[in-house]
Parts: structure tokens; C-alpha cells; sequence
């Protein structure tokens, strides 16, 4: 939504530009609640550069054409709500024999995007990609780039695959 505004709403209505305003209204006690901290702590992050407003717990009890209506604040008037519901990981994935990342499992691939077997093997004809697929070797690198292991990279060789290119 940040996008949207920034490069392209403000251009196209200029006196808009300063007016606008992004709020997130979690349900929960935190945004992104199961996930790493890290990725939650990148995304407030992200949110406080671009003046996201979140709130926490806001409690909506009525959605109107010009408002939200929230326990604590009341009427919070608005120009546009979008409305998602949950993260909740989708229950195809635990029905599936296949491998798997240990956390919110998601569907465990190889650089290509094959689905990985049980024993890790990739399946020729079986691709995952979106919400509830992870790259094998793009979670190795993370875990490396993000200051734990990066001395693995050089004692075992390990070098990623070149990137996905646009065609």
C-alpha cells in the first residue's frame, strides 16, 4: 500500500500527497506473531521508515464505508480499508509427505523450485512456489548472512546458485 501512495497516488493527485496516512490494526498482541523476531523486528522496521502506524489489539467491531470503529479509539475515519485475515499456514501442507521446514511448516524446495521428498530428494515433476514453499538453499543462506554461521560458507564451499532471472 506504502508503494502505491508513494510512487504512484501522489503523482497522479498531488494535493493527496501529504494527507495520506497508513495504519495496520493487528488483532493479535504483536505483528507477525509466529514468526522469527527477526523478521518481525524487519518488519516494524520497515513500517517506521515509511510512517506505517501500527496498532495492536485494536479490538474493530465495525467496518464502514468512511471508517473503522475500534473498542478503544471509537470511529478512526479512512479513505480505503483493506481487510486480510490471519497467517495461518494452510493445512493442505500437513497433509502433505514431503519435506519440510520446522517452523510454520512450509513446503521444503530445491533452488529450482522442486518439491523435496521426505529424504530430500528432489521430485522432477513437483513444484512449490508462494506462501508455503521455502527454497533450501536461500534458508541456508539467510542463516549464514544473517551473522550465525557465515564461516560456513567458506569451510564446507557452499555457494549459491545464481539468481532467478526475469524471461
Amino acid at each position: 500500500m506504502y508503494d502505491l501512495f508513494a510512487q504512484d497516488l501522489s503523482k497522479l493527485h498531488l494535493g493527496l500527497a501529504d494527507k495520506m496516512r497508513i495504519s495496520t490494526h493487528d488483532a493479535a498482541h504483536e505483528i507477525l506473531a509466529p514468526f522469527e523476531a527477526a523478521l518481525k523486528q524487519h518488519a516494524m522496521s520497515s513500517f517506521s521508515k515509511r510512517s506505517v502506524q501500527i496498532v495492536t489489539e485494536p479490538r474493530i467491531t465495525q467496518v464502514k464505508s468512511d471508517s473503522i470503529v475500534t473498542k478503544a479509539e471509537g470511529t478512526i475515519p479512512c479513505g480505503m480499508v483493506l481487510w486480510t485475515a490471519g497467517n495461518k499456514q494452510c493445512a493442505l501442507v500437513d497433509t502433505l509427505d514431503v519435506a519440510k521446514t520446522d517452523r510454520l511448516p512450509h513446503v521444503m524446495t530445491d533452488e529450482h523450485l522442486h518439491v523435496l521428498s521426505v529424504d530430500t530428494t528432489p521430485m522432477s515433476d513437483v513444484f512449490a512456489l508462494g506462501d508455503s514453499a521455502s527454497v533450501k538453499k536461500l534458508l541456508f543462506a539467510y542463516y549464514c548472512s544473517s551473522g550465525g554461521a557465515k564461516d560456513q560458507i567458506s569451510r564446507h564451499g557452499y555457494q549459491l546458485g545464481k539468481p532467478f532471472a526475469a524471461v
